[in-house]
């Protein structure tokens, strides 16, 4: 569970998140699911650059997805209008499509109903991981700890 506009998040995805996909995920030992959980550190951001990454994501896919959130937590906290246009292009996406989304909220419901699948597992803080069902801190230890405990 991430919020696009916290720092705690940006850390987690730029840090810790390639590696446990090196380790983990490519080579099909786990899986990583995003969910949002616009906490909101920022009530405009937290919202529009879900929607954004949302977006893209119908647009290009759930790879394109990963590809395009990476970028935004690069530039967390030099959000506007015109980054998220251009981030959506350099991923292949269409940019006035998915500035469209951030400006307009169109994924706020499912942003909502992640937030709510959070806060219904006891979600209190991002980025909140788990595995196996269970919570777990936020490090590659603790997190790699824990997938191997599963194997």
């Amino acid at each position: 569970f991430e919020d696009f506009s916290c720092p705690h998040c940006a850390t987690f995805s730029l840090e810790v998140l390639p590696e446990l996909r090196s380790d983990y995920v490519d080579p099909g030992v786990a899986r990583f699911e995003h969910r949002d959980f616009p906490i909101p550190v920022d009530e405009r951001w937290s919202w529009q650059a879900g929607s954004a990454a949302r977006g893209v994501q119908d647009e290009v896919g759930d790879e394109t997805f990963f590809e395009y959130a990476h970028a935004l937590f690069e530039n967390q906290g030099d959000y506007s209008p015109a980054l998220i246009t251009d981030l959506a292009e350099e991923v292949g996406a269409p940019g006035c499509a998915v500035q469209a989304d951030a400006l307009n909220e169109t994924y706020r419901p499912v942003l909502e109903s992640d937030r709510q699948s959070g806060i219904d597992n006891g979600v209190e803080g991002t980025p909140s991981v788990f595995v196996g069902g269970r919570p777990v801190d936020p490090t590659y230890d603790a997190i790699s700890a824990a997938i191997e405990s599963q194997r």
